[in-house]
C-alpha cells in the first residue's frame, strides 16, 4: 500500500510541475485576458511535448528497423558462408571424372540448383586469373613472378571468394603476379 500511495503522489508531483498552475490575482478572479493566455501557454507547452514525443518514436521506430535489417544481413551472411564449402566441394568434385554419364549430368544439375539457390540471395563469385589484385576482396597467399602477366594481378585462384551485394562474405585466395 505504502509504495502504491509513494507512486501516485510522485505522479502527481510530476503531472503538477509539467504544467503551469493557473495564476491568482491575490484574491480576486484572473480575466478572460489572463484566462486564455495562460491556457494558449498551456497548449504551446503540451503541443511541444506532443510533437517531441512523436519525435522520439519516430526515431525509435527507424533504429528499430535498421538494426532488424542489420540482423537478418548478418544472418543469412553466416548461413552462406558456412554453405559456401558446399560449393567448394561440388567444384573440386567436377574436376574429376564419375565414370557414368548419367551420374555427372545428375550431378551437374545438383550443382547448378544450389547455384541458382545462392544466386536467389544475392551471392556472386568473384576472384578469376588476370584480374587485377584487390585487397579488399583478395587474400594474396603466394607470389610469383612471371612477365607475361602484368603488375599486381592475379596469377591463380586457389579459392574463390563470394559477396553477397556490397559485403564480402568470403575473400578470395590468391597468387599474385609482379
Amino acid at each position: 500500500m505504502t509504495n502504491e500511495s509513494e507512486n501516485t503522489q510522485s505522479t502527481e508531483t510530476t503531472e503538477e510541475q509539467s504544467t503551469p498552475p493557473l495564476e491568482e490575482n491575490e484574491g480576486t478572479p484572473p480575466t478572460e485576458s489572463e484566462l486564455l493566455a495562460q491556457t494558449l501557454a498551456l497548449y504551446d507547452d503540451l503541443q511541444n511535448k506532443h510533437l517531441r514525443l512523436m519525435a522520439e518514436y519516430d526515431n525509435f521506430r527507424k533504429r528499430s528497423q535498421r538494426e532488424k535489417d542489420e540482423i537478418y544481413g548478418a544472418a543469412t551472411a553466416g548461413v552462406l558462408l558456412k554453405l559456401l564449402s558446399v560449393q567448394d566441394n561440388f567444384e573440386r568434385a567436377r574436376q574429376y571424372d564419375c565414370g557414368s554419364e548419367e551420374f555427372a549430368k545428375g550431378f551437374e544439375l545438383i550443382e547448378k540448383n544450389f547455384a541458382q539457390t545462392l544466386a536467389s540471395f544475392g551471392v556472386e563469385a568473384f576472384g578469376e586469373v588476370g584480374e587485377s589484385f584487390d585487397p579488399e576482396k583478395h587474400y594474396a597467399v603466394m607470389h610469383v613472378e612471371d612477365d607475361s602477366l602484368g603488375e599486381n594481378t592475379v596469377a591463380v585462384v586457389l579459392q574463390k571468394g563470394y559477396k553477397m551485394g556490397d559485403k564480402i562474405l568470403r575473400h578470395a585466395m590468391v597468387q599474385t603476379a609482379n
